[in-house]
């Protein structure tokens, strides 16, 4: 039967698979992008972001740091947003998020993102490893998450 559903559904055009997005990794101007629009983020902004971390780009400097920075502006500002792409992203960039989290670039408000994300209707695993790494965050600038 769910064969024929989705036979049926490729017939008249609906994809039935989410579609990736192609991209290019320690693509800036992802970063630019997503910059600009702070105020006005869309789930595929975010996603087109999310897709360019890699490891492979720790070696670039300008992208490496603006990306955390980013990462640090996107829980801040676009909570959910940021969520239900990473979600929807694989292990690799959950690992990179979270490495990028626990070493910042610069100092942000720690308990403030915290909040927010706690306040989140968000369960799960990702929810309680992006916690972790802002703790992990908070302690090397001496600070203590207030729970």
């Amino acid at each position: 039967m769910i064969l024929i559903i989705i036979q049926i559904l490729l017939l008249i055009g609906i994809d039935v698979e989410p579609k990736r997005i192609d991209c290019n990794k320690c693509d800036i101007d992802k970063i630019k992008i997503v910059n600009e629009n702070l105020e006005q983020l869309d789930y595929e902004m975010v996603m087109e972001f999310l897709c360019t971390l890699d490891v492979i780009c720790r070696t670039n400097t300008e992208y490496s740091e603006w990306s955390n920075e980013m990462i640090f502006l996107l829980l801040e500002n676009s909570p959910g947003t940021f969520f239900q792409a990473l979600q929807d992203e694989g292990l690799d960039v959950l690992n990179e998020v979270l490495d990028k989290i626990k070493s910042p670039v610069m100092e942000f408000n720690y308990q403030e993102i915290h909040s927010k994300i706690e306040n989140l209707d968000q369960q799960g695993s990702v929810k309680n490893k992006i916690l972790k790494a802002l703790a992990i965050a908070a302690g090397k600038a001496g600070f203590k998450i207030k729970k």
